[in-house]
Formats: structure tokens, C-alpha cells, sequence
């Protein structure tokens, strides 16, 4: 009897010291899985800046300054325009605007951003013109400020924080993808529009999902107003991309400039997108489709009347008011030039409220001159 009480007391022992041994073990493993989720939040954290960084952005009615400038970097209406965080904190120091949600949770409709951005003069530093300097079209460029305008670009491209991205003012597809390279791997599709002559500043597309097609309509016969016809100063190219099975298309543009202006050529080439890009949105009931770009023109002007004909196109940025909408200054004018524009034919919709222009100080982004406008949307169901 007593053997057999010794040999009990011996069992539930074990059963103890092999109790004790799991507990630790589990509480090992859930500390490290507990640090892995910390790192990878943290990967997270470094691309969208906190409220501390020197790259600012103003929502629509929010109750900023007209600068855009937001010393504490909240929202002083608490509202959250993507819906996130109704009560407008962020107990995580992140800026509860800087993510779209991908809306898939509890049947969500899904959403995407979209942003257009000149970049200013992106050149590489190769002298394809032979004619590179300071009094010459083409500067020549060293790899040191090669690397300064790529570190200022790809800042620029973090604080828009677009899922896709339509640009100006790029010089070669290398340069595009040296941007591409440098947000790895938020963009891994890269097209260039080549306008076909050396040193040319092209537009270009950076964005995530996959390329399923390019189709150019630069050479495309625009007709003028006085007569005769031209063609699109640069390409105007038309990228299909799919994102998990959803079509989205998209225009990257810039019009002619003001320097040394041809109003009837800017005109044309607002008519021509008008007529492409529609004609495309009617084509596609079940993709999303935007037009956007520096089109050199202001809101009211003959331009952006023929892009606002009727109800084919809807201007994203028509529900800011005058003083929030600039994305540019000429001689000290605040001036909307830089627009998005929605194929309301076409799936998806724009989200009401989530236009706005991105800038650092006064009028610009970066070391552009132009600061960038970006806008969400729903996609097609």
C-alpha cells in the first residue's frame, strides 16, 4: 500500500514539472511571434510619415489654414474621409489618411487610389541631346544629384501614397524604373509614354497590380479649331492594368504648356482625350477609368469646358473650393492645373470627399514645382 502511494505522488509530480515546462514553452513561442508582428508593423510605419515629417497634405473642409499647414498634424474635425476612424484618432502615431482600405472585410467594396504628379525635368545622366548644360535644354547631371532627385521623388511618391501613380516630366523609361526600383515593391509595373526624340520629358505610370496592355494615341489626328489638325504634343497613352481580376485603365496626360502658348493645340488635345477616353469608359461598362495630368489649364478655361462636357466626365477636384485646390503658382497666382478625371461610364466611382491636393510649405511637393492631386475610388463589383 505504501509502495503504491509513493509511486501516485511520484506520477502527479511529473505531471506537474511536464505542466510547467508546456506553459513556458508556449509563452516563448507567442513573445516571438508577438516581435515578428511588431517588425513587420514597424517596415510599415517608415513608408507613410507621422505627423512629424516635414511633407504635409489638407483635406477638403477640414479646418487647416489655407497653406495647408497643420502644426499638430490632426484632424481637427475628427473626420476620417476613407471611413477608417470615425473618431479621427490614431493611437498607432500613423496618419489615419495615409492607407485606403482594401475594403474587402464584411463586404466592402474594394478601393483603390490614384495620383497624378509632375515631377519637374526628371533627367538621367546620360547627355542624349550632345547639347547638355546650365543655358541648355538638357542639364547634364551627375550621379550625385541623380541620386538627390531620386531621394526627393521616391519621398514625394511615399508622402502621395497612391496604389497607382500617373507622372510628368520623366525622361526615360531607366528613370522611371530607377523610381520603381527605389519604392520596391510598391510599384512593380512601369510604363513609359515616349514621345520618340532625344532628352524628351515624357509621362509615365508606376503602380501595383499587373500590365495587361498599352495602346498609344499620340499619333492620332486632332482637329483644330481654326482648321487643319495636329496631334498630341506628347503620348497619351492608354494603360490597362488588373488588380485581383479587376480591370482598371488609366491616362497618364500633359497638354501643351503656356510657355510660348498655343491655346488651339491645348484645346485640341482636351478634345481629343475627351472623345478617346470616354469612347473607352463606354467600352469597359465593368473597369474603372481615369485621365489625369498637367494639363496646363485652369478650371472654366476652353480646355477643361470640353473635358467637362456633359456628364462622361467627372472632374474630381470640381468639390474643392478655389483656394484649395492649386496644385501650381504662376507669378504668385495659385492655379488648379494638375486634374483627375473619372469615365463615369465606365464601373467603379469616385469617393465623394477624397480629393486632395498633396504639398510640402507653400504650393509644391518635393523639389517639383507643381504639388500633386490624388483621389480614391470604388472599383467595379
Amino acid at each position: 500500500m505504501q509502495a503504491r502511494l509513493i509511486r501516485i505522488l511520484s506520477l502527479l509530480l511529473l505531471f506537474a514539472v511536464f505542466s510547467s515546462g508546456c506553459e513556458q514553452s508556449a509563452t516563448v513561442e507567442d513573445d516571438d511571434r508577438d516581435r515578428d508582428d511588431g517588425d513587420q508593423e514597424s517596415d510599415l510605419d517608415e513608408s507613410v510619415p507621422d505627423g512629424d515629417s516635414d511633407f504635409d497634405w489638407w483635406l477638403p473642409g477640414d479646418g487647416d489654414s489655407p497653406d495647408g499647414d497643420n502644426p499638430d498634424g490632426d484632424n481637427p474635425d475628427g473626420d476620417s474621409p476613407d471611413g477608417d476612424n470615425p473618431d479621427g484618432d490614431d493611437p498607432d502615431g500613423d496618419d489615419p489618411d495615409g492607407d485606403v482600405p482594401d475594403g474587402d472585410q464584411d463586404g466592402e467594396q474594394k478601393r483603390i487610389r490614384i495620383g497624378t504628379y509632375n515631377v519637374k525635368r526628371f533627367f538621367n545622366t546620360t547627355c542624349d541631346s550632345g547639347h547638355c548644360g546650365e543655358d541648355e535644354w538638357e542639364p547634364l547631371v551627375s550621379a550625385a544629384a541623380y541620386n538627390d532627385r531620386l531621394t526627393a521623388i521616391s519621398g514625394a511618391l511615399s508622402i502621395i501614397n497612391a496604389d497607382i501613380m500617373l507622372l510628368q516630366e520623366i525622361e526615360t523609361r531607366g528613370c522611371a524604373e530607377d523610381l520603381s526600383n527605389w519604392l520596391e515593391p510598391r510599384y512593380p509595373v512601369v510604363v513609359l509614354g515616349e514621345t520618340g526624340y532625344d532628352a524628351s520629358l515624357d509621362v509615365a505610370v508606376l503602380s501595383g497590380g499587373e500590365l495587361v496592355s498599352v495602346i498609344d494615341h499620340g499619333d492620332e489626328s486632332l482637329p483644330l479649331s481654326g482648321g487643319g489638325s495636329t496631334t498630341f504634343l506628347r503620348e497619351f497613352p492608354e494603360v490597362h492594368l488588373d488588380f485581383d481580376g479587376t480591370r482598371v485603365i488609366v491616362f497618364p496626360a500633359h497638354f501643351k504648356s503656356k510657355a510660348s502658348d498655343d491655346p488651339a493645340q491645348r484645346l485640341a488635345e482636351a478634345q481629343g482625350a475627351y472623345r478617346i477616353v470616354s469612347a473607352v469608359a463606354g467600352r469597359y461598362p465593368h473597369a474603372l477609368v481615369v485621365m489625369g495630368g498637367d494639363l496646363n489649364d485652369t478650371p472654366g478655361s476652353p480646355p477643361l469646358a470640353a473635358l467637362e462636357t456633359g456628364d462622361a466626365l467627372k472632374r474630381v477636384a470640381d468639390e474643392l473650393t478655389q483656394d484649395r485646390d492649386a496644385t501650381y503658382s504662376y507669378r504668385g497666382d495659385p492655379q488648379a492645373i494638375d486634374h483627375l478625371f473619372w469615365g463615369q461610364q465606365a464601373g467603379g466611382a469616385y469617393i465623394a470627399g477624397s480629393a486632395q491636393v498633396v504639398k510640402d510649405g507653400q504650393i509644391y511637393l518635393g523639389d517639383s514645382d507643381h504639388a500633386a492631386l490624388r483621389a480614391d475610388f470604388f472599383l467595379p463589383e
